[in-house]
């Protein structure tokens, strides 16, 4: 077990050298671990990290990538978690404009293919009064 301060280090020294050198034998060989992910786990990290940042919204117009959340079992839509099923009702939410029953069955059907394929990636827009898929 490594120690958790200096002061403790010391103690165990003064007054239990054996365990202090079974500690400090512990410290060494955990020093230079490195650790191994896969890049379903990378992908997640690096989603956790940019949580919420790819919406964009401006005077009439407005731009998000809808991406798998880190739990995986739901997406997300202007930076928030939300439930596959509700998508189009929360871009209409997140960006203000109607999103039309068309797109929202292109967007659903779009984002179950994409799921089930354990990656999702969907860049959405809304300019100049239409929605589109990217």
């Amino acid at each position: 077990m490594p120690f958790k301060s200096e002061k403790q280090r010391r103690w165990m020294w003064a007054n239990e050298p054996e365990m202090a050198e079974k500690w400090e034998d512990e410290e060494e060989k955990n020093e230079g671990r490195r650790l191994k992910i896969t890049k379903r786990q990378l992908r997640r990290i690096i989603r956790e990290s940019t949580y919420g940042s790819y919406a964009k919204q401006g005077p009439g117009s407005y731009s998000d990538v809808i991406v798998m959340s880190p739990t995986g079992d739901s997406v997300l839509v202007g930076g928030m978690e939300v439930a596959p099923s509700s998508i189009a009702y929360e871009l209409e939410v997140a960006s203000g404009q109607r999103v039309p029953t068309d797109i929202a069955r292109d967007l659903e059907s779009e984002l179950m293919r994409q799921m089930s394929s354990g990656y999702v990636e969907i860049p959405i827009s809304f300019e100049n009064g239409h929605w589109r898929l990217e």
